[in-house]
């Protein structure tokens, strides 16, 4: 699901992109020399690496999407009053991602940056947040999409 929607993604940048579940048996070991085999005498400009680096259980702080009064205090100081409101923190098994570009020509590193996720088993949503936020960030790069 994951690379599916991040080929739909990519794809609305105009961006031919193809998941590696279509070049790579799953149950391999992934290294540079098998990536490589996978991807010869394919029209395949680059490759694009997302993978677990790591995961935590966090505090996290959710601000009370509510407007309940109970929920709410208002603070007054030199700028006048304003409403306050109050939020929990909450466990949440929290993911770290690190996504990778590769140049296949020069086999080198174009670009890389670390995510978090918060709670993916919770939310779809949150998967596609991550997608977004990587081809955002890889589109601002002039990476990918219209350059």
């Amino acid at each position: 699901m994951f690379e599916d929607n991040f080929v739909s993604g990519l794809a609305a940048l105009e961006v031919n992109a193809t998941p590696s579940y279509k070049l790579l048996a799953s149950s391999l070991e992934l290294d540079k020399e098998i990536v490589k085999k996978a991807i010869a005498g394919k029209d395949i400009g680059a490759v694009l690496v997302t993978r677990l680096a790591g995961f935590s259980e966090k505090e996290v702080y959710r601000q009370s999407s509510d407007l309940d009064e109970n929920l709410s205090y208002f603070s007054i100081s030199g700028d006048g009053v304003k409403q306050i409101e109050s939020g929990s923190y909450e466990q949440h098994v929290v993911l770290t991602l690190e996504t990778k570009v590769y140049d296949i020509a020069s086999e080198a590193l174009v670009w890389s940056m670390q995510s978090e996720v918060i709670d993916p088993t919770q939310s779809r949503q949150a998967i596609q947040d991550q997608i977004k936020l990587t081809i955002d960030t890889l589109r601002k790069r002039g990476l990918v999409g219209n350059q």
